[in-house]
């Protein structure tokens, strides 16, 4: 996966999406639509940006980035009886719905990450200043509280773990195979 620039829209589906409504003015959707496109693409600007100093958020974002969604279907994950009712009373989710939900709950767990990932970096720069104040090393070994780190990255990890759950698991053997397969052919 390599970094990506700004695109300049939404995907086609999703602007394909606003549908003119009972009651609308003229022209409405399409200034709702061209202000969504404006907000997005700032968006998307202000991640660019972060990305350059955030190696985290770009490797997640590497990933989101290039995800492609099927404009015809979804897969409903709900037991057979909710199903048919949400059939039956038309509450079925718009496609739209469903692709921002997704997004969303993948961009939910990278800011949980990177939030850990973050109190993980203060946390072992707080202790290492601790270490400075009562005298600094001791025989070459750094001497720290290592509970609330281990909390920390206890809470890394399963963030880490939600991101990864939200993936193909033959996406997953994948990558696992093809980044094995790079670092034999680099060594």
């Amino acid at each position: 996966l390599t970094l990506q620039g700004v695109p300049s829209k939404p995907a086609q589906q999703y602007l394909e999406s606003y549908r003119p409504m009972p009651g609308d003015l003229p022209f409405q959707r399409y200034f709702i639509q061209a202000g969504d496109v404006r907000t997005w693409k700032k968006l998307k600007q202000t991640e660019k940006e972060q990305e350059q100093t955030n190696e985290i958020r770009a490797a997640l974002n590497a990933y989101t980035d290039v995800l492609s969604f099927s404009g015809n279907s979804y897969q409903l994950n709900v037991d057979k009886q909710t199903k048919s009712s949400m059939v039956r009373e038309d509450r079925l989710p718009e496609l739209k719905q469903v692709i921002t939900s997704d997004m969303g709950v993948r961009y939910l767990y990278r800011n949980q990450i990177i939030t850990a990932m973050d109190d993980v970096q203060a946390e072992l720069e707080y202790q290492l200043s601790q270490q400075e104040k009562r005298g600094g090393e001791r025989k070459g070994v750094v001497v720290i509280d290592a509970r609330d780190l281990l909390e920390l990255l206890t809470e890394a990890q399963k963030a880490c773990d939600q991101w990864f759950s939200v993936i193909d698991p033959k996406d997953v053997k994948l990558a696992v195979e093809t980044v094995t397969l790079e670092r034999g052919l680099s060594t």
